[in-house]
């Protein structure tokens, strides 16, 4: 298992690489989804306890938990700056009109419950070699055609809804790793999900006139699709190193009733 520490990317193409914040300008890249699922579990397994042996994790983690500055950025911003009146929450200024639901949510002791069961995940499960900082504005998406919301829709109307769509030849890359920790993997999924969640339901606020509607639901459409294809290439490729893991393992030792399930 190749353990990816750093990423040091050199783009080919002819093209701009473009963040994946650009998808409020309608750019459509087929497949980021599986790319970012497939560069997560990698990582995740190829880190964890399931991959490397002891002494080597341990060292390595000892090494990216000297990264404390960051961490702590981060755990204020996650897990204690949204439940109170932190002054440097932005939502008083960019969206005043959520003060009663922001409220409601910082005097749920539920809530606040759960969180803090979260922070401790984060301080003390340190499962694997995390991004730390993964969202939309950290991937970069390049290629040599770009498919606007458009011509997919002119497409879908030329070819039928049974026919096949052209993809786009993409080169889907992860950056920004100054947060990089060992913590629980359920945090780097959490939060790129979460905030391609807030770029699908944000897609309305873009709207300049009401002819634009059926153009920003197609992109919303797209940002779900997203979600589902990551969590589905994140699972497969997990499950498929695991298993391959446990058949190399059963290579050189004698065949164990207990684990050909793993080999099946």
């Amino acid at each position: 298992v190749v353990v990816v520490v750093v990423v040091v990317v050199v783009f080919s193409a002819k093209t701009t690489p473009q963040p994946l914040q650009q998808w409020k300008l309608q750019v459509i890249y087929q497949g980021v989804g599986r790319d970012v699922g497939r560069y997560l579990a990698n990582v995740h397994f190829g880190t964890s306890s399931l991959a490397e042996p002891l002494e080597s994790r341990y060292t390595k983690a000892a090494h990216f938990q000297q990264n404390i500055k960051l961490i702590e950025v981060t755990l204020k911003v996650f897990f204690q700056d949204p439940y109170y009146d932190c002054p440097i929450n932005g939502w008083k200024k960019r969206a005043p009109d959520l003060k009663e639901a922001v409220s409601k949510l910082q005097a749920d002791e539920n809530v606040k419950s759960s969180v803090y069961f979260l922070k401790d995940r984060f301080i003390n499960a340190p499962q694997a070699l995390l991004h730390g900082d993964l969202h939309t504005g950290s991937i970069f998406v390049s290629g040599r055609k770009q498919e606007t919301i458009e011509q997919i829709s002119q497409m879908k109307q030329q070819q039928g809804r049974s026919g096949r769509r052209t993809l786009l030849k993409r080169k889907t890359v992860a950056f920004d790793c100054e947060f990089t920790f060992y913590g629980p993997m359920g945090f780097d999924i959490g939060q790129l999900i979460g905030n391609i969640c807030m770029g699908a339901f944000a897609q309305v606020l873009h709207m300049k006139h009401v002819e634009e509607r059926s153009q920003k639901q197609s992109c919303s459409m797209h940002l779900a699709k997203q979600i589902t294809e990551l969590w589905g290439a994140y699972v497969k490729s997990f499950e498929s190193q695991f298993r391959q893991q446990a058949c190399d393992r059963n290579a050189n030792k004698e065949e164990d009733d207990n684990d050909d399930v793993w080999c099946s």
